[in-house]
């Protein structure tokens, strides 16, 4: 009977097609349902300070108003189902016997009152309910049976808020949890797929790049690394390796030709940029000045040949974009060896 109780009383999806109730009707039973919250609240704030004596009486009498609550908030819906319907006579007679409260409590426990528990303690002053002596001598039983009355009384009257409800409210609040989900999904897969994304440029990154903190490209590099592509545009700031001004890069891949081609060449550079095939210099803007590009078509033959590309920003906007095309297609590039050749 417990266990029809609460499901008696749970709002279901045949709820949510059930008609709107008198608005009044409903204010009533929520006001009920209030009414019942604040009795059972005192009653924890009492058991809570060591008075379980008064806290089973106030407990029974908060479960009482518990019962009607549910009664009110179940006629709310006679066309949903018909345990509701029949809600009243269920809970008229109700034994509140220390073994059925002892085997219901767990169960009730699992739909989360311990929040709306928290919040009804915090919002009532111990001064509101009575005070008398304290009273240790209340046998074990009484005691666990003042704590499962409450428990038990807590949970029924969330379940005749949840009935309570219109099914416009329920739709809203359910439409709610399903955006707080979606919401905290994103919030978990986010970084995974930045992660993912991470890998995958790593993955197709072919330019070895090498990091400089001088113009001369000299020295041991401050970072090693490989770059998806020679198109960066740090304006003012630079890399975070070497610094805003005062650097320079050299970037290596290979180029791949199944047959003789033209390859089409687009530098440019903030301050100076050169690109080389092989040993052979193609583009030279090795100077400083503002943002220039040049483009120029160069014959190679069939094979593979280096690519270098070499660049230093002295001060002030930093920025260098390269294009190779062969017949019109991005050119195919690779990784190069470890020393640099193909």
């Amino acid at each position: 009977m417990w266990s029809r109780i609460v499901e008696s009383v749970t709002l279901r999806s045949a709820a949510l097609r059930a008609r709107e109730a008198n608005p009044a009707e409903q204010s009533a039973a929520r006001e009920r349902v209030s009414r019942g919250r604040e009795s059972v609240a005192a009653a924890e704030v009492l058991y809570t300070n060591d008075h379980p004596a008064e806290a089973l009486r106030v407990a029974e009498r908060a479960f009482v108003e518990a019962k009607d609550a549910a009664r009110s908030c179940a006629a709310l819906r006679p066309a949903s189902r018909p345990a509701e319907g029949a809600l009243a006579d269920e809970v008229k007679d109700v034994p509140v016997t220390q073994d059925q409260l002892a085997d219901l409590a767990p169960m009730l426990l699992r739909i989360g009152v311990r929040k709306r528990r928290r919040e009804a303690i915090a919002a009532l002053s111990l001064e509101s309910a009575a005070a008398p002596e304290r009273n240790h001598e209340m046998d074990p039983a009484s005691h666990q049976r003042a704590r499962d009355l409450i428990d038990v009384t807590y949970a029924l009257l969330d379940r005749a808020a949840d009935v309570a409800q219109s099914p416009k409210q329920v739709r809203r609040r359910r439409l709610l949890r399903a955006g707080i989900a979606v919401l905290f999904l994103l919030a978990l897969m986010t970084p995974l797929l930045f992660k993912l994304q991470d890998l995958y440029a790593q993955r197709n990154a072919v330019w070895a790049a090498e990091y400089f903190r001088n113009t001369e490209l000299e020295g041991e590099p401050a970072e090693t690394r490989f770059d998806p592509e020679v198109r960066f545009n740090w304006r003012g700031s630079g890399p975070s390796s070497v610094g805003a001004d005062g650097f320079s890069v050299r970037w290596r891949a290979c180029l791949d030709l199944a047959e003789d081609s033209t390859i089409a060449i687009q530098l440019g550079s903030d301050d100076g940029a050169r690109l080389f095939f092989g040993d052979e210099e193609a583009i030279d803007l090795w100077a400083r000045h503002a943002f220039r590009l040049k483009d120029e078509d160069v014959e190679l033959p069939a094979g593979a040949h280096p690519v270098r590309v070499e660049y230093f920003e002295r001060a002030g906007n930093a920025k260098v974009e390269l294009e190779l095309r062969v017949n019109g297609e991005a050119a195919p590039l690779r990784r190069p060896n470890a020393d640099g050749g193909c």
